[in-house]
């Protein structure tokens, strides 16, 4: 998570991976592996192909973005990660026409943003959200990301105002988003979220707001109400597998309250060794750290394992885990000049993608003033209005 003072300054894990439905039907692969190869005898006809069978496999792009967001719903699962390349792959083949419809064009222009914001290219990916249309399916979720991808930029006021286009289409979305960007997240604000999630029947958005509450309970210093709302919202919800994104910010709470073993417990069975999840191995790493300051004797796999992963980052110049690598130089070596110089490569990076893209503009709300506003909202909508109009 993207947070200050190193608990935990983690680079940005896409929550939005819950918002994206989609169903792909199963494939049936033969198992060969466990098939001997055997020399037919004499000239035997072993298979026999025709010509369209030998074609290579063609989806239509109506299967391709079925295909895309049901890997966009499991991407943001701990060992998941090659999906995003998967997805990649898809969207190469995906085009637009003049026979598309707004709501295919959208729905692209959001897979590709999600790319971006993957990838660290936030200004790329705000270009593409800030085309949605307030009368697109695509609205809502597309301006909750562009509020984080702002935020990720620290450009809160810019984030404020990409809620505000919110308020006459959900007002309650509008109120969490703009609760969610603020830098700080004062009680006030938190039973904001909280009410908002109690009296919507939207298991996404809820888990949406939840988690934006426990981010900044974290972020405040206060593990124990972190891990109690998560833990309480969690056993009543229908989402019953925990992301990457969860996952750290749970450890994080465990990790701020000097509780390792918690850690260790909840993510040890967790790292994929075919595609472990960084931010997961600097949390155990972390954790261990912890432990042998008191046990000396103790194991180190986990820090030797993140050592690994982060000089591998290193040695590539993968700036795009710029702030990951910044914790692994703070927290694990107790180089604090390199966790700084790496920070600030990252940001400038930032800097650097805004440049090349093209995006100078402030973001503005866009209000449809022939929208009538329920009377039952003035007061709301004034608060809301008071609260995202406030600078920092």
């Amino acid at each position: 998570m993207i947070f200050k003072r190193i608990s935990m300054k983690l680079p940005t894990f896409s929550f939005f991976s819950l918002i994206i439905s989609g169903v792909l039907s199963g494939l049936s692969v033969p198992n060969v592996a466990s098939q001997e190869w055997t020399v037919p005898d004499g000239g035997r006809l072993v298979a026999v192909w025709s010509q369209e069978e030998l074609k290579p496999h063609v989806r239509s792009q109506a299967q391709s973005l079925i295909e895309i967001r049901h890997n966009f719903e499991k991407a943001g699962l701990p060992g998941q990660s090659w999906r995003y390349d998967h997805i990649y792959t898809l969207m190469k083949n995906i085009t637009v026409t003049e026979e598309s419809s707004t709501a295919t064009r959208d729905e692209i222009k959001y897979y590709r943003a999600r790319l971006m914001q993957h990838s660290h290219n936030f200004y790329g990916a705000e270009r593409l959200l800030s085309e949605i249309k307030s009368n697109s399916r695509y609205f809502a979720t597309a301006t909750l990301m562009l509020a984080q991808v702002l935020n990720e930029q620290e450009r809160h006021q810019d984030a404020k105002s990409a809620c505000l286009k919110l308020l006459l289409t959900d007002p309650d979305i509008a109120a969490g988003c703009a609760a969610a960007t603020r830098p700080e997240m004062t009680e006030s604000l938190q039973a904001l979220l909280q009410t908002i999630a109690q009296r919507s029947d939207n298991d996404i958005l809820n888990s949406w707001l939840m988690y934006q509450s426990v981010s900044g309970y974290v972020r405040e210093g206060q593990p124990e109400k972190a891990l109690s709302s998560y833990f309480k919202w969690h056993n009543n919800s229908s989402e019953s597998e925990l992301t990457v994104a969860d996952l750290s910010i749970i450890s994080d709470a465990y990790i701020e309250m000097n509780q390792p073993y918690e850690v260790i417990e909840l993510l040890s069975n967790k790292i994929s060794t075919k595609f472990p999840d960084d931010a997961l191995v600097i949390q155990l790493a972390r954790a261990e750290k912890n432990i042998n300051s008191t046990d000396a004797t103790g194991s180190r796999q986990w820090q030797s394992y993140a050592t690994l992963r982060m000089e591998e980052r290193i040695r590539r110049n993968d700036v795009s885990y710029g702030e990951l690598i910044s914790v692994y130089y703070a927290e694990l070596k107790n180089d604090n000049r390199s966790a700084k110089f790496w920070r600030e490569k990252y940001r400038r990076k930032i800097h650097q993608d805004r440049a090349l893209s093209g995006v100078t503009a402030e973001v503005k709300p866009t209000l449809d003033v022939s929208q009538k506003i329920d009377d039952s909202d003035v007061s709301f909508l004034g608060f809301l209005s008071y609260s995202l109009s406030t600078t920092e």
